[in-house]
Parts: C-alpha cells; structure tokens; sequence
C-alpha cells in the first residue's frame, strides 16, 4: 500500500497549512533513513531473530523474481532494513462527508493528489483525525505496515513486514514494488487496485503448485468479499442520495439490518468461516468504506481488461504502458481510468 510521505522540498508547492505536515514527514523519513542498515550486515547481527533473518531473505528473492520477471533494471529499494520500535511505521488518516462515501482528497500541486494523509506519530494522526470530525467529518485511522516513496527516496525493508504470513509480505512486496514501474499521478485509486490486481496475479506465478492452490482458495474468497463490499458500498450511497433520513441514521439502519445480514448470508452460502468473513468482524463509517474504494473500487473492469488484453503479468504491464504513453499524446480531457474503461 502506498502512503505519501512527502519530503521537505515539496513544501514550495505547498500552502503554510501544509508545511507543517510536510516538515513533519519528512523528519520522520530522515530518521527512517539515519535507522536503516544494509541487509548484509543486519543479517550477520546477532542480536537480530532467525525468523526476522529469514524474512530479508524471502524479500530479497521476491525482488529479484520481481524485476527479472518483468525484465525491469532492479530498483535500489529494499537494499536496506529498519528495525523499528514498534508493529506499525505510520498511521493513515481517511475522511468522508458523511452524507457520501467519498474520500477527502488533498493536493500537493505537481506531485499528485491524495486520499489520504500518513503520519509517522500516532499522536499527530489523532490530532488529525480529530480536527477532521471538527469538520463534521466521518474518519477513519488505521496502521500502516508498509508504504513507498515511489522512488523519490530509498525505500527500506521495515520490521513491521515481518508481523505478515510469508504468503501475504510477498504479495504486499510485489505491490509496492509494481508502484515503482507503474503509478498515475492523481489516480491513487487507480494505481492501488492495478497495484492489487497485479500483485495477486504474479503471486499465481511465483507460488508452487500447493501453495498456489491454497492461495487461490482464499483469493476466491478474498474477490467474493470485495465485490459484495463495494456493492454494499453503492447501495448506501443511494440511500444518502435519497436523503429520508439524516446521514447517522441512515448509516446505522442500513447496516443493521443490511450490511451484516448480507455478509453473514452471503458468507454462510458460500461455505466462508467466519472468521475469514471479516466485514462481519469489523464496524464500518464512510471514510473506511471510502478507504477500502481506494484499493478495490476498480477490481472488476480492471480484472476484465486483463483477462480480455493479456495473458499473463509482463504482456499486461506493457499493456498499461503503451495505452499510457497514448494517453498522453492524445492529450484527453478524460481520466486515464475513464480511458482504460474504453479499450
């Protein structure tokens, strides 16, 4: 997943509400990177875990599968680890009106727009959030485990990886890792879910046959979930639109007696355990709705442009590049999404 950490020269581009922000991330980055260690000598420390050692290694392959799968010049990233004090390296702040599912979107000028801000201190991510229900707004604030620079800085292996199943850091590697061969500038959303999309796929490329089997399993599992999710999720902006009640009680009625009353059936038809059925295990407000649209809300078309453009991760990569250089010459009035959509 990708949290923007800006650094301190972005702050020109910046209004002085920002600044403060911006000077902020980047001294947390600046003592990510002071903290970081080449993986050679991190693994030869003793004072460093087996399990912790393995897990370098196990990125380390995952990078060189990655690049030489897609015959892409290997990024300096992930040369170094960071062993931090705690499970999680950030904090991600999402907003919503909460009469609409829509994330609150920020812009730092030429570098892009966000839905989202991250923050290195807890504290200043409640400070944050709180300032944001000020504004009547619904939020959302989570741990974030791993984030990417998209090359603007030296990313680095994080200890917070190593709290994944072997299974799901490589995945979360292959994501971030596709962000530095493919990104579009003001389309997060987008970038995310091709990020999902494609991370998945070459984990079917990556995996052995009995690990594959097992994965598809729960990537079944994983897809039938997030389609109702954002189904469920169109349905309850329909009832804001409709406007028969206030945002609150529209909220707490819709998923009271639709939202868990679906997955539950949806889960019990479908032979899911409960416990992997998660929207059941979890409350939800708009901005974490919002917040899961960022990484999911394009599976389906994207899914489709793949099975129907490509055969495979590296012909689809291509794909992505050539119809984005296209776009570009064309010079479109449209996003790169709405262009994707017609091909």
């Amino acid at each position: 997943m990708r949290v923007f950490l800006l650094i301190s020269f972005l702050s020109l581009f910046s209004s002085c509400a920002k600044l403060g922000y911006v000077w902020d991330q980047g001294l947390g980055q600046l003592r990510l990177m002071n903290r970081a260690r080449f993986n050679e000598k991190v693994l030869k420390d003793p004072k460093i875990a087996k399990e912790f050692k393995e897990k370098i290694k196990t990125i380390e392959k995952a990078k060189d599968y990655f690049f030489s799968y897609f015959k892409e010049k290997p990024r300096k990233i992930y040369r170094k680890t960071v062993i931090l004090e705690g499970k999680a390296v950030s904090y991600l702040v999402i907003s919503s009106p909460k009469d609409q599912i829509k994330a609150e979107t920020v812009s730092f000028g030429p570098f892009g727009t966000y839905p989202y801000l991250g923050f290195f201190s807890v504290e200043k991510a409640k400070a944050f959030q709180k300032s944001q229900e000020q504004k009547g707004l619904a939020t959302y604030l989570r741990p974030v485990l791993a984030y990417s620079t998209l090359g603007y800085l030296e990313d680095s292996i994080l200890s917070s990886f190593f709290h994944m199943s072997e299974i799901s850091m490589v995945e979360m590697i292959f994501h971030e890792l596709f962000h530095t061969v493919f990104f579009i500038k003001d389309e997060v959303d987008l970038s995310e879910s091709l990020a999902v999309l494609m991370s998945q796929k070459l984990m079917e490329q990556y995996l052995d046959s009995i690990q594959r089997d097992r994965y598809l399993e729960e990537l079944r599992e994983q897809k039938l979930i997030s389609y109702n999710l954002v189904m469920m999720t169109q349905k309850l902006n329909e009832s804001y639109a409709e406007k028969k009640q206030g945002p609150d009680d529209i909220l707490h009625s819709f998923m009271s007696s639709v939202f868990y009353p679906h997955f539950k059936k949806v889960c019990q038809e479908e032979k899911i355990k409960e416990s992997s059925c998660w929207p059941l295990q979890n409350e939800f407000n708009n901005a974490r709705l919002a917040a899961y649209l960022t990484y999911e809300g394009n599976s389906d078309f994207l899914r489709t442009l793949y099975e129907k453009k490509s055969h495979g991760p590296f012909e689809f990569l291509a794909l992505l590049k050539k119809l984005k250089a296209d776009y570009d010459e064309k010079d479109l009035d449209i996003s790169f999404k709405e262009f994707l959509k017609e091909q």
